[in-house]
């Protein structure tokens, strides 16, 4: 008799979880044809990630191509090229991971793109020289016209409080 009840009681616990994990709680009715979508504004997100990536990918960019230069007259900075490199490879994670409005999605793919060869230059500086140089000379101009596109961007539309009525700058004033 006692195991029949303490049987009777696992299946009516588990029955009950059962029915409360299909059972939504909620004030609100809940109607399937109109799902709430709620969409992320791109822009903002992007200028908000771009402000902090585009001087920094400035300063990554910097510091490649000073070490990348002291190599041949100071060979010992090449135990600093992995570490660059390493950040150079987190920078294009992070990249990759920031969805650009329409309008600059060329140019953040370029930026990106620039940014991996450059980080492969950093990878291969210290075996090949040379190699290194040719990716250098090709996608660091790259990386930087593609930063300045991005910058003239966020500083075009960016939008400024002037007393009550928000006003936008406007390219050449």
């Amino acid at each position: 008799m006692r195991g029949l009840m303490k049987g009777m009681l696992v299946v009516g616990l588990v029955l009950g979880a059962f029915v409360a994990m299909g059972t939504a709680a909620s004030a609100d009715q809940v109607t399937a044809s109109e799902p709430v979508v709620i969409e992320p504004d791109v822009t903002q997100q992007y200028r908000a990630a771009m402000d902090y990536f585009v001087p920094e990918l400035g300063r990554w960019a910097a510091e490649l191509e000073g070490t990348f230069e002291a190599l041949s007259v100071k060979p010992e900075v090449a135990a600093d090229l992995p570490e660059i490199a390493y950040r150079g490879k987190l920078l294009v994670f992070d990249l990759e991971g920031t969805a650009a409005p329409r309008e600059l999605a060329g140019s953040h793919e370029t930026m990106v793109f620039a940014m991996g060869q450059l980080t492969e230059a950093a990878q291969i500086a210290v075996d090949d020289p040379d190699g290194a140089e040719l990716l250098m000379s090709r996608y660091l101009d790259r990386l930087n016209d593609a930063r300045q596109e991005i910058r003239a961007w966020l500083t075009a539309t960016q939008v400024i409080e002037l007393g009550q009525t928000p006003a936008k700058l406007v390219a050449g004033n």
